[in-house]
């Protein structure tokens, strides 16, 4: 048998990514009511963002830094400051 064929065996046995990027956005999804309680409203935005950012769409460790930081700082200031919504401030304060 050659290793070729062996390897599409694997693979076959593997979730495909479409299912494996669904799961990880559920996981992430329920994963944020839970922890916006605990650590609060940006350090939360700024994990989903990382999460999502890196293991559902995988992007380099710049790309996604910046962006989940601009995605948590816009989403707070948007719904902070323009919008009037408070949201729970966590152990951190924030």
């Amino acid at each position: 048998m050659k290793t070729e064929d062996l390897i599409g065996k694997v693979d076959s046995l593997i979730l495909p990514k479409n299912c494996r990027n669904i799961i990880l956005t559920l996981v992430v999804l329920f994963a944020y009511p839970l922890l916006l309680g605990l650590i609060g409203f940006l350090p939360t935005t700024f994990l989903f963002f990382v999460a999502l950012l890196r293991f559902v769409e995988p992007k380099g460790w710049g790309v996604v830094l910046g962006g989940a930081g601009v995605g948590a700082i816009s989403s707070y200031l948007i719904f902070q400051y323009w919008l009037k919504i408070e949201f729970p401030i966590g152990i951190f304060g924030m």
